[in-house]
């Protein structure tokens, strides 16, 4: 997608930091791309990838914030306590222990998150 986006081959070390990221959604992986291209990151002076490319909190366009936001607002708020609970333990989780730590009551057949 980014070699798409740019017309050009882009290093893994851009297609790493993008996807960390984005998590790959290619909406976010567009928005971000987008976004470092606006704030000048992306190219140095001579039109080369720059390569040493850092992301930070507040380069995540305004626009993919909002996204998020309003997608949390919707939650109710046993919703938005669960998902807390997954920000904490990581990234990759068993639902058992979510339920754990959540106090869920689900059954012992509950499918690991992806």
């Amino acid at each position: 997608m980014l070699n798409g986006l740019s017309q050009r081959h882009a290093p893994e070390s851009l297609v790493s930091l993008i996807f960390e990221e984005s998590q790959g959604y290619p909406f976010f992986v567009e928005e971000v791309y987008r976004h470092l291209i606006e704030e000048g990151k992306i190219f140095d002076f001579a039109g080369q990838f720059r390569t040493d490319i850092k992301i930070a909190e507040t380069d995540v366009p305004e626009n993919v914030r909002l996204i998020i936001g309003r997608r949390l607002e919707r939650l109710d708020e046993n919703e938005k306590l669960e998902l807390a609970a997954a920000a904490v333990i990581g990234r990759s989780f068993s639902f058992q222990l979510l339920a754990a730590i959540s106090h869920i009551d689900v059954d012992d057949g509950a499918q690991d998150s992806p």
